[in-house]
């Protein structure tokens, strides 16, 4: 670790704000011709979706394009799930499709798993204006690539001719169990109907699923809400059980193996999955706004507002309380400062690597130290 960088004890990581971290080994850049870019969890890989309707795969560490095939013109977003197997691609008012990366064919079935974000806007008597967007997080792909969580969130705001109006908006999340002939579960449904109020249009809407993340087994998974709930869940028999519920004003999320990590205000929460009692939160400098687990556990990734990404070696045990080792060397990587274009997606590989993707679709990238941790 450089001294004066970032420092992590068993009850604290603290930060120097005049240390310098690493700039990024490659940044992949914004451009009209990308449409969006997803990256897989094992931070090995990026795919792009293209103005012309194609999807290319590349990977992180050699900036070439191993896989690309066209989509159509109607796609508007990307997932990836934890390699490079299967990508999903988000289609306007169709919803999720799955395909195969390393042939580009879509796989089965047919129909579209709904998802996505629709925006209509419409003064009464006159046509109305509609957007659709689909995001990384509208679906999120389990290990394994045998399930999805998909979500759904609407939007109308209807305005009279002579002022005022109302808003409508209605949400759905769904976990599917992928295969020949899918399973669907409803994990979460609202709606709400309100005075249209230009000012505090957030506050108008229902609550909505802003998060979901699986545990690396694939066994578990826990959805972040917009109303300060957090629930875990435990898939069984190509369904899933609700175990707990938090009431927590959460951030982000990502689970290791000793249960969830719940990124609050500035502190992070182990919330163990079984018996075990939680243990003190660890204080952080900032309040984090995304969290990265290496696939195998052993790297822990946390993203701030104010720039900085830090890595630790991960060590969360319930018995002691700790959640990274303090005896392992702390990173600290430093993303060219974008204040209109916050970081999105954060994923973290075993060999220590880290990638993360802004909200205008550009890819920062950090290759493994260069003593990775055995």
């Amino acid at each position: 670790m450089e001294r004066g960088i970032a420092r992590a004890t068993r009850s604290a990581v603290t930060l120097d704000a005049q240390g310098r971290g690493e700039p990024p080994t490659r940044v992949l850049a914004s451009s009209p011709a990308i449409v969006a870019r997803a990256l897989s969890r094992d931070g090995e890989h990026v795919a792009a979706l293209t103005a012309d309707g194609a999807v290319e795969v590349a990977a992180l560490r050699r900036p070439q394009v191993v896989q690309r095939w066209s989509v159509g013109d109607d796609a508007c977003g990307l997932s990836m799930g934890e390699g490079a197997a299967r990508v999903v691609v988000l289609r306007a008012g169709r919803g999720a499709e799955l395909w195969s990366a390393p042939d580009g064919r879509r796989l089965p079935p047919e129909r579209a798993y709904p998802c996505g974000e629709r925006l209509s806007t419409a003064t009464r008597g006159f046509a109305a204006r509609r957007s659709v967007r689909g995001s990384e997080r509208s679906a999120a792909l389990a290990p394994g690539d045998d399930a999805l969580i998909t979500t759904e969130h609407e939007l109308s705001e209807i305005e009279e001719y002579y002022g005022g109006g109302y808003v409508d908006s209605a949400s759905r999340c769904r976990l599917w169990s992928l295969g020949e002939r899918p399973r669907e579960l409803e994990l979460f449904r609202d709606s709400a109907t309100r005075p249209l109020s230009y000012s505090a249009l957030k506050e108008q809407e229902c609550a909505r699923v802003r998060e979901a993340v699986f545990s690396r087994c694939g066994r578990w998974f826990a959805l972040r809400r917009s109303d300060r709930v957090v629930e875990v869940w435990a898939r069984e028999d190509g369904g899933a059980r609700r175990l707990h519920a938090l009431d927590a004003s959460a951030q982000a999320l990502a689970f290791v193996d000793a249960g969830l990590l719940v990124a609050i205000d500035a502190s992070l929460h182990l919330r163990p999955l079984a018996g075990a009692r939680a243990p003190p939160p660890l204080p952080l400098h900032a309040a984090p706004t995304r969290l990265a687990v290496s696939p195998r556990g052993r790297w822990l990734a946390i993203a701030f507002p104010d720039g900085p990404i830090l890595t630790f070696a991960a060590r969360a045990d319930p018995t002691s309380g700790a959640i990274i080792d303090p005896r392992a060397p702390t990173r600290r990587l430093e993303p060219a400062p974008r204040a209109d274009a916050p970081i999105e997606s954060l994923t973290c590989g075993d060999a220590g690597q880290v990638a993360a993707r802004r909200a205008d679709h550009s890819v920062s990238y950090w290759a493994e130290p260069a003593t990775p941790r055995r």
